[in-house]
């Protein structure tokens, strides 16, 4: 079983049919527009100082994180799997890769996955807002296992 952290504005994994990116795009477009910026930011500022260049790119990815947070979207999507069939851990939506090359560059250890997990106490919760899953107090939570 492999793991895998894929960012919320992958054009290459889908879910019902649509990128992830689009799917982000539908829920904050403001998220949507920010990640776009990002390449901008480099790329505009090369006649900047590295160090503010820096200072500046660094500023925009807490303001972004911090917004992500505030939106209740997740920034990387936890997956398990393999090659060919892949589920988010939380919801165990199947998600699909047009790019096996794309999914292998998003791989990750087992450990990997579950300090992200523990790192972002509410992924859960942001996750099932992404994809629309409506929790009942009933169900189980996935789990990855130790």
């Amino acid at each position: 079983m492999n793991y895998y952290l894929i960012p919320v504005v992958d054009s290459c994994v889908y879910y019902n049919l649509k990128s992830l990116k689009d799917n982000l795009k539908e829920k904050s477009l403001l998220l949507y527009e920010r990640e776009l910026k990002k390449l901008d930011i480099l790329y505009e500022s090369s006649s900047q100082k590295k160090s503010s260049l820096e200072v500046e790119y660094n500023n925009y990815l807490l303001d972004t994180k911090r917004l992500y947070i505030e939106k209740n979207i997740p920034q990387y999507i936890v997956a398990r799997g393999n090659l060919y069939s892949i589920r988010e851990v939380v919801t165990g939506i199947k998600i699909i890769s047009s790019s096996k090359v794309n999914l292998e560059m998003n791989e990750i250890s087992k450990n990997m996955a579950l300090e992200y997990l523990e790192d972002n106490c509410s992924y859960n919760d942001s996750v099932n807002n992404f994809f629309g899953v409506k929790i009942c107090s009933n169900k189980k939570v996935r789990k990855i296992k130790k």
